[in-house]
């Protein structure tokens, strides 16, 4: 009978020794047979392979042995020049595996190995995405973590979360510069490095939480951003809480965080009013200056400038001369004038800085804080000149052991009078001899000190 074309699948002999010839035949390291691999009918010769008579019948010969590649032995007639050339790939099949019908156990276990695969790769892209945009310091990195949102936002609308973390952040990288430099800079380094590094982490988008804020200088001290602002200032001049705010940044040349924030909001402004009018900020600002009480931006604007809420709120006109009608450096300065009148009306209000005012200062950095290099002559200087001392005047003030300002009497002379900074540093006979070499050291420097009087000696011998 003719052999059929059709593939057939051929269980190993139960012979050893036929099982033996087959295993060699193969070729196949570390092989193991078992009940359920199959060899194909094509790796065996024509003549071994036959139709069966009957259904139960053998298609295999019994002593047929597999070839190691279907048709390799396989004698072919030379063909001739009349003959179409028959590509060998036409007419043999590439080598396949010996394993048609695998154990199910096994296919299982791989069935479910690619089931936790897949599951793991998942965790990782979902973390790979979480990762990514916790670094995009921006509004994307919320869309990954709906806690974000309900964290810096509270019911009320307000961002003061949001504010209080732009705090911890920038502190944070404050304490790692410290960290990082194990040695003592110059004043006006550091000032840099936080004008650089700090200040933009705190004021991160305060064009947008920033107008909410009260434009009141004196509640800006208990704002979370001006604390981390105080909080610097203190660290560079090595002073305690118990020295005002206001003295702490005016002895560095400081102005306010906060009052950035104007100036970031103009500018923020100007860039909206000035962008393509059907752009999605251009029309949200739009749709919130219908109603200027519900738009802090604008209320800031309006506050600020001489604008009317018609000149925003009017749509024919002209945005470039509305903009240029704005100037935010004159604002600023004048913003900046304004701070410094409060500055010095509080500092001859407050008792503590009676000799702070006497000083006469301008407000910018004190220049002995960058000509004297020794630091520990540096920080007594400062606390001197901020009232942070062991004198009676001062000692006297805590609430631990406090006195009438009248009992704080000096108790190394015997004036019996207040021990001020003043007659500690010109009266106070205790300290004559060196207040005398002092005086001459002075005195050839300045030949004028010698004619002042002992209050107009204070600025000469606090710097």
């Amino acid at each position: 009978p003719p052999v059929s074309t059709t593939k057939y699948f051929h269980t190993f002999p139960s012979d050893a020794e036929n099982r033996h010839k087959w295993i060699v035949a193969i070729r196949r390291e570390n092989f193991t047979v078992t009940p359920h691999i199959r060899v194909c009918s094509r790796h065996f010769k024509k003549e071994d392979v036959r139709e069966p008579e009957s259904k139960s019948g053998r298609r295999l010969l019994k002593k047929a042995v597999p070839l190691s590649r279907p048709g390799v032995w396989e004698r072919r007639k030379r063909p001739t020049e009349d003959d179409t050339p028959v590509k060998e790939a036409d007419t043999l099949p590439g080598d396949h595996d010996y394993a048609s019908a695998p154990d199910p156990a096994a296919v299982d276990l791989v069935l479910e190995e690619n089931t936790l695969l897949r599951e793991e790769i998942l965790q990782l892209k979902q973390q790979i995405e979480k990762l990514t945009l916790e670094h995009r310091f921006g509004i994307h990195r919320f869309a990954g973590s709906d806690s974000d949102i309900r964290f810096y936002t509270s019911s009320t609308g307000s961002l003061g979360l949001a504010v209080k973390e732009l705090r911890e952040k920038a502190r944070r990288a404050l304490f790692t510069i410290k960290k990082s430099i194990q040695f003592d800079i110059p004043i006006t380094i550091c000032l840099t490095l936080f004008k650089s590094v700090i200040e933009p982490i705190a004021l991160y988008s305060s064009e947008v939480w920033g107008p909410l804020t009260q434009n009141d200088f004196t509640s800006w001290d208990r704002h979370p951003t001006e604390a981390l602002h105080t909080e610097f200032c203190r660290n560079i001049l090595h002073v305690q809480r118990k020295v005002p705010n206001t003295a702490c940044r005016a002895e560095l040349g400081q102005y306010p965080l906060l009052l950035n924030i104007p100036r970031r909001a103009l500018n923020f402004w100007k860039h909206i009013k000035s962008s393509d009018p059907q752009s999605l900020h251009y029309r949200a600002l739009a749709s919130q200056e219908l109603n200027t009480e519900s738009s802090p931006l604008s209320q800031l604007v309006l506050k600020l400038s001489d604008l009317k809420p018609n000149d925003i709120t009017n749509s024919k006109h002209p945005h470039h001369t509305l903009t240029q009608k704005i100037k935010t450096s004159q604002i600023i300065t004048h913003q900046k004038h304004n701070y410094t009148n409060y500055w010095t009306q509080t500092t001859q209000h407050q008792h503590k800085l009676q000799v702070y005012s006497a000083l006469n200062r301008d407000y910018t950095l004190a220049p002995y804080l960058t000509t004297i290099r020794d630091q520990t002559l540096r920080r007594v200087m400062t606390r001197y000149r901020l009232s942070e001392h062991s004198l009676a005047i001062e000692t006297g003030r805590r609430r631990q052991n406090w006195v009438p300002r009248e009992a704080r009497l000096c108790s190394h002379c015997e004036l019996s009078v207040v021990e001020t900074e003043l007659h500690f540093l010109t009266e106070c006979s205790r300290y004559e001899s060196i207040r005398t070499r002092f005086y001459e050291t002075a005195s050839s420097v300045c030949p004028e000190f010698q004619l002042c009087s002992d209050p107009e000696k204070l600025p000469y011998i606090l710097g």
